[in-house]
């Protein structure tokens, strides 16, 4: 918990019950598809921030979010 939010941190968004995890979450970040986008499923916004050295996608990412407000911005560097 930070900022009084739920997050769960995990590489591949498979490997958990997804529609359970996020209707007791409020953020799932997760990586695998080094693909950057973020939606909403259930309660919880699903968060894949891309991959910051961009090696197998050729872009390179971060995401921010502000857990006040829940907005998430994906920067390319």
């Amino acid at each position: 918990i930070l900022d009084n939010k739920t997050i769960v941190i995990i590489h591949d968004r498979s490997s958990i019950d997804l529609p359970a995890e996020s209707e007791t979450n409020d953020l799932i970040i997760y990586g695998h598809t080094h693909e950057a986008m973020f939606t909403r499923q259930g309660n919880a916004i699903l968060l894949n921030p891309g991959e910051c050295c961009g090696i197998l996608t050729g872009e390179s990412t971060v995401a921010v979010v502000e857990l006040t407000t829940m907005d998430i911005t994906i920067i390319k560097l």
